[in-house]
This record gives C-alpha cells, structure tokens and sequence, in this order.
C-alpha cells in the first residue's frame, strides 16, 4: 500500500481519516458506520472520527458499540446550537492520515469506497475529490419513499444496481457533470459542487488554511466556503469515478433550509467579494455553472 508514496508530510501517515458530524442520528449513523466497517481496505490505513454536537440518543454508544469493528475515535461537544463546523474542525484536529474524507451520518458507502478515494489521493497532491452518491438531493425529499424501499428490501450490492438503473434517484449534479465529461478542469469555479455529504481533501491542505469558517451556525454554505478557499489555495479538483455511496434518505425541512443557505450565502459574498458569490445571491448552483 505505501510503495510509490513521496512528498507526504512528515507529520501524516498515509491513510485516510473519516470524518462525520452527528447530531441525534444514531440510526442514521448506525448505518454509516456498518458500512465502513466492510471496507476492502485493510484497518490499518483508516480510521473513523465521530464528532457528537450534543446528542441525546446514545450516540456514545453506538460508537463504543464499533470500536471492536473499526478504527473509531469519539468526541462530544455540549449542545449549543448548529455546531457543524466547529464538529468537523474537531475531526480534522484529530486526524492522523494524510486525507481527510468528509461524509454525513446516513451516507451508505460502498465496500471500495476508501480505497478509491486513497488511490487517487495516490497519484497527485494537493487534490480535492468530489464522490457522488445515489439520492442526493439539494433540498427536496419527493423520492424518500422509493429509496428507503430500495435500501430495506434489497443488500447494498443490489440496491447500487437497481439505482444505476434509475436517473431520477441520481446524485442532482450527475446532469451537469455528463455535459462537462466530470472534468472539474472545465470548470472555474469547481467549489460550487464540494458538499461534505462524501468529499476527500488533502488533510495538509485543509488545515493550511485553518478548516471550517466557525460563523456558520445554521443549515447550508459552510462546505462550499471551505472549497472556495481550498481552490483559491490552488487544490486541484477531481471526481472520484464512479458512484460509491447512497445517501439515506431522512426527514428534513426543505423551507428553512433553503432560507437558512440564503442568509450564509450574505455571508460567503461579504466574506469574499468575488463575482462569483454576488451572483450566488440570487442564482442556484445550476443556473451559476452556466455563466462561469
């Protein structure tokens, strides 16, 4: 696994960390976990941090529950509010590997799913590497019902199977990424597409520039500030081949939502005041990846 590894910080071991805000998910996450625990990749060249912002459901055990199944590290912060950003600065704190792999509670990996993310991480530094995942929504939910029945009544072989079968339980930004080839090259503002619910970073590079904006205190824009900061910092941006996970679906509230992501988006532009977060103000990510 090591050979042909060069220029990797003294600091980091090669590997891979995983990273998972949580908050009161413990099915979820239950689910998450269980498929990390079937990875191909050998225990040694991983581990799993779970950063807890203040659940009630015994989370904690849960994760105590999988330190028999995986490398797994656990963290708690006091319930003060949305914290999610603070949560996964602690993860990138803690991790020891030389990449960083973001990914939410309900995130259902795939058995390869690490593996591919270190091997591309193998060939070039500095890099980005968006993964796709199966029912990723931006805010609506009007296919839940037909993923969960995939996901119960079918093993995690199979459901990947019957969903590459159906395009409107694809990841939204598949469209988009058939019209560019998935080369993020093409792109000049590739940061748009960087949402943590399956995301690797080089660990160096994510904590050159000190990780998440603590700001960010409700739902939405913290990830996509991180990757426009990333790529300002000169990270390269890749897709990782293939769809590797599904995102379980999960009751959540598509209004505040969306008037929570408005209100970060003031924000990111008052931080940043580059042209393309102006338009960010009034456009969505579809309509921006048109002009730019």
């Amino acid at each position: 696994m090591t050979s042909g590894i060069n220029n990797l910080k003294s600091s980091e071991e090669f590997g891979i960390s995983v990273v998972i805000p949580t908050y009161n998910r413990r099915d979820l996450l239950e689910k998450t976990l269980m498929s990390l625990a079937h990875q191909t990749i050998n225990h040694v060249f991983f581990e799993v941090i779970v950063v807890d912002d203040g659940s009630s459901d015994n989370t904690d055990l849960l994760v105590e529950n999988f330190k028999s199944k995986i490398p797994i590290k656990y963290y708690f912060q006091e319930d003060i509010g949305f914290r999610v950003a603070q949560a996964r600065n602690i993860g990138i704190k803690a991790a020891k590997f030389s990449v960083i792999l973001f990914i939410d509670s309900g995130v259902i990996a795939s058995q390869n799913l690490l593996q591919k993310h270190l091997e591309i991480h193998r060939k070039e530094e500095r890099l980005v590497v968006i993964g796709l995942s199966h029912g990723i929504n931006e805010y609506d939910m009007e296919n839940a019902a037909e993923m969960e029945e995939i996901l119960t009544n079918n093993t995690l072989e199979n459901a990947f199977f019957r969903l590459e079968q159906l395009p409107h339980l694809w990841d939204c930004r598949t469209s988009y990424l058939d019209s560019i080839q998935y080369q993020l090259n093409k792109m000049s503002i590739p940061w748009i597409l960087f949402w943590t619910s399956h995301i690797s970073v080089s660990s160096a590079e994510v904590k050159a520039i000190e990780g998440f904006d603590e700001w960010f205190q409700s739902w939405g824009g913290e990830d996509v500030e991180l990757g426009l900061r990333l790529h300002q910092a000169g990270c390269t941006y890749k897709i990782l081949p293939g769809v590797e996970s599904i995102h379980y679906p999960h009751p959540r509230d598509g209004l505040k939502n969306r008037s929570d992501s408005k209100s970060n988006v003031k924000y990111i532009h008052q931080k940043h005041q580059i042209k393309p977060t102006e338009s960010l103000l009034s456009m969505n990510w579809e309509e921006l990846v048109k002009i730019y």
